[in-house]
């Protein structure tokens, strides 16, 4: 989860599970604001951990991509918009791009903030259910580097892996993304990396056999 100001307003980006929105509201309590202060909810994939709290943001208008529509249920189907008019709504603020990535679900995206040079990727890559080291929700994270870059190669090893974990629309959203000056790579699951990006992106590229 994320929010900050956006065109003098709040963002929230992803919001954790539906489950867990007491301790939002508290959150938000601690910090003298209102779920009802967030004007724009951005959700980087359909998935009921990133679009569970959603429900809270009363007078947000809230966006996804529209190949996740079908994640959502009846009742979200009504509140979301597709993300491209998100795109249309702030076309004249180039600040901010949404890139349309495609692997973790069909319509999940990364949001890029230019003058933050920031990437909200979200499970494109994720350190799920490791710990956050005290005081280091960011820094620059080479143990977790080192990590997840063994875990994409066992991952690619594997026999069929290429097809049954998509591996084509990983490597190419990898490639996307690299096209961008990243400082800081905020994940969908864990800490937010500083620094080398570039570097740990085409490292993860480089893992690719079937190039």
């Amino acid at each position: 989860m994320y929010f900050y100001d956006f065109n003098g307003q709040l963002l929230f980006i992803d919001s954790g599970k539906s489950k867990n929105k007491d301790l939002l509201i508290n959150i938000f309590d601690l910090l003298g604001l209102s779920t009802s202060d967030i004007a724009w909810f951005l959700a980087t994939h359909g998935h009921k951990d990133h679009i569970g709290g959603a429900k809270l943001f009363t007078n947000a208008e809230k966006f996804i991509h529209e190949d996740d529509f079908d994640l959502l249920s009846s009742e979200s189907k009504l509140d979301f918009i597709d993300v491209k008019k998100f795109n249309e709504k702030f076309k004249k603020n180039y600040k901010y791009k949404i890139i349309h990535l495609g692997h973790h679900t069909e319509g999940s995206i990364a949001i890029y903030d230019k003058e933050l040079k920031a990437l909200f990727i979200g499970d494109h890559i994720c350190f799920f259910g490791l710990p956050i080291p005290d005081d280091n929700l960011v820094y620059e994270g080479e143990e977790l580097r080192e990590k997840q870059k063994y875990l994409i190669k066992e991952i690619v090893e594997k026999p069929n892996s290429y097809k049954e974990n998509n591996l084509k629309k990983f490597f190419e959203g990898l490639r996307e993304i690299k096209k961008y000056d990243i400082k800081y790579l905020c994940t969908g699951h864990g800490v937010i990396l500083k620094d080398k990006i570039d570097k740990f992106i085409e490292e993860l590229i480089s893992l690719n056999i079937y190039n």
